[in-house]
Order: structure tokens, then sequence, then C-alpha cells
């Protein structure tokens, strides 16, 4: 599957896309203490798209490749054409905590702030429960 950075907007489609687990995650049982952050944005209108895609690229995969943060995965929607939503999911509250303070994640925030989002806003929770009916299937263009 194609990576459409983040959510990349302009697209037409709602689904932008999943990226692969990351190798040596485990997934956590029903009941368990996944945390799953809610990211919302606007790009900026002069937001250089070519770089975000690096970057977004970059930070998916330091964030897949250290254990410590405990990643599980994520999930991109487009929701306008400069609009977009990523759900992240982690094994815990502590592993998105230290991903959240990685200090070159936290550069590249700031660079976000400066030259590629109108505006973002975050939540953050842990998850209570999980269902799902049946399996989920990857969705083929």
């Amino acid at each position: 599957m194609d990576f459409l950075a983040f959510g990349l907007p302009g697209d037409g489609v709602k689904l932008c896309g999943s990226l692969p687990e990351p190798r040596g995650a485990t997934k956590n049982s029903i009941g368990g203490t996944v945390y799953v952050n809610i990211f919302e944005y606007k790009m900026r209108a002069d937001a250089d798209m070519s770089a975000y895609q690096e970057l977004a690229v970059e930070m998916y995969g330091a964030v897949s490749a250290n254990p410590q943060y405990e990643f599980l995965g994520l999930q991109t929607f487009a929701t306008s054409p400069t609009e977009g939503v990523v759900v992240e999911r982690f094994g815990s509250l502590e592993g998105a905590r230290r991903w959240a303070s990685d200090p070159h994640h936290r550069e590249v925030q700031r660079r976000g702030q400066r030259e590629f989002y109108a505006w973002y806003r975050g939540f953050g929770c842990v998850v209570d429960h999980e269902y799902h009916h049946p399996e989920p299937v990857e969705e083929t263009s």
C-alpha cells in the first residue's frame, strides 16, 4: 500500500490508508492498556507538501523502530482537500508519552507549527475496550 503521509489531503478519498504494523509490535488483548491519540489538522495553503511527506515518513520510521514507544500503528483519513485526521495507537500511555517527549519529534512538531499546519488539535485516551466484526480486512483500490 502506498504511504499517504499522515492523512495527506487532496486525494479525494476518505480513508487514506493504514500503515503496516511495526515489526515486533505486540497487540494488547481486549481490556489492555492501549492508548490512542487522535490528531485533527488543517494544512496551510503555502505548505510544502513534499517536505511534509518526507518528514512524515521519517517520523513513522522513528516511532516504529524504537520499542520503547510501544507504537502499534496508525490510520489516516482525509476529511477535506486540506484537512485530515490521524489515529495513532500505542501499547501504553507511557509509551506515547516517551514518543511525545522525543527531542527530534519535538523539533519536527515545532517545524510543523511554523511551516505546515494552519491549525491542529489532539485528543488522547486510554482504550476502555475494543470490538470488531468480522476480522478487519484491508480495502483494495
